[in-house]
């Protein structure tokens, strides 16, 4: 997908999806809230329980829903991308791993393409819409997260990786400017970046990914979620036990990828949400390494790939800003400055020893 591709989202309104709920769904909607997302349109919605025309759906989701729509131009290119999602959810629904459920629409579908209003010309363009049951809880940036919040973060990762071990689509194997491979095309781009300091950092970072691409080329590879951000846990505070994640949402960007992408990825933002604390990479860790094992070979690459992902948001960030002056795109500069600065003023030897500790001084030492 393209980063901040806001011309080619849809422009629809409350009345829109009003009337997509009730002629795709048969559903009657009785309130909307339109979310954040970079590329794409997704609103949460609350329904008549008592009020329907679908054959399909048994009774309506007491909690709501979540319509997805995405922007015309992945629509074109990303239909069977999204049959490759409805199969991954599947997959970890089915084996004990909670996340959204697709809702079939009047004819049976679980996805399809709609006119909708479009955001530049005045008139309508095709959109790929889904309908998600909505699970209850609190996005992870939206509670006060601990050390515990944070390795169970890592546990849920590592169970998924777990259940996807061997998995295979065809379908899984798209292509997005968050993604490590979207690496050579970021240099084009660091005009956008003011301080000569922070360009010469990014430069430096970049050159250094470079020359790892020979000792990455044989690491695990698998379908990964590819986006595992505070803005993609659920949480639900419980009486005795507190605060617990309840679901991973949004698999717009799965892929098929290196496995410690990620547990990189991961460990990024819960940095950012943690005030940028270098030590959040151990709670990450050993979660995730309660569950499953990283051979040396990741272990030792690591560092670089929690520094490249937040060069990927940074410039990523300033890309979409340029597009559409929109303060959401610019959310992860302050913290992802603080954060990459102090991580590359260390050694990578330095911040491995501090995210590993003692208790995970058992790591599997195969290359």
């Amino acid at each position: 997908m393209s980063v901040g591709n806001w011309e080619t989202r849809p422009n629809t309104t409350a009345d829109d999806i009003m009337e997509l709920m009730h002629s795709v769904y048969g559903l009657k909607v009785l309130y909307v809230k339109i979310l954040k997302s970079y590329d794409h349109q997704n609103v949460y919605i609350n329904v008549d329980l008592s009020e329907y025309e679908n054959a399909n759906i048994l009774k309506p989701c007491s909690t709501g829903y979540v319509l997805k729509i995405m922007n015309s131009h992945d629509s074109a290119l990303c239909a069977q991308h999204v049959e490759g999602e409805i199969n991954l959810t599947r997959k970890l629904n089915e084996n004990g791993l909670a996340c959204p459920s697709y809702v079939p629409d009047k004819c049976g579908r679980l996805f399809s393409q709609q006119e909708l209003p479009s955001k530049t010309n005045g008139g309508k363009t095709a959109h790929i819409i889904r309908l998600l049951e909505y699970i209850k809880g609190e996005i992870l940036s939206e509670v006060s997260v601990n050390s515990q919040l944070i390795q169970d973060g890592g546990s849920w990762l590592a169970d998924m990786h777990n259940i996807l071990e061997g998995y295979e689509d065809p379908y899984i194997k798209s292509y997005y400017t968050f993604h490590y491979e979207a690496v050579p095309h970021l240099r084009k781009h660091l005009h956008l970046v003011l301080d000569e300091h922070d360009r010469d950092l990014l430069q430096s970072v970049l050159d250094k990914w470079d020359s790892l691409e020979q000792q990455m080329s044989s690491l695990p590879r698998g379908v990964i979620h590819y986006d595992m951000n505070e803005q993609n846990v659920l949480v639900r505070k419980f009486p005795k036990e507190g605060w617990k994640i309840v679901a991973i949402i949004d698999f717009d960007d799965s892929s098929n990828g290196l496995k410690i992408f990620d547990l990189a990825i991961y460990i990024v933002y819960m940095t950012l949400i943690s005030d940028c604390s270098l030590d959040t990479g151990y709670d990450c860790l050993h979660g995730f390494m309660k569950k499953r094992e990283l051979t040396k070979a990741e272990l030792d690459v690591l560092y670089y790939c929690v520094v490249m992902r937040l060069v990927i948001s940074l410039v990523n960030g300033l890309m979409s800003y340029s597009k559409e002056p929109d303060p959401y795109f610019l959310e992860t500069q302050k913290p992802g400055w603080k954060a990459l600065r102090a991580l590359w003023a260390l050694p990578a030897e330095k911040i491995l020893e501090r995210w590993l500790g003692s208790k995970l001084a058992h790591a599997d030492s195969q290359v």
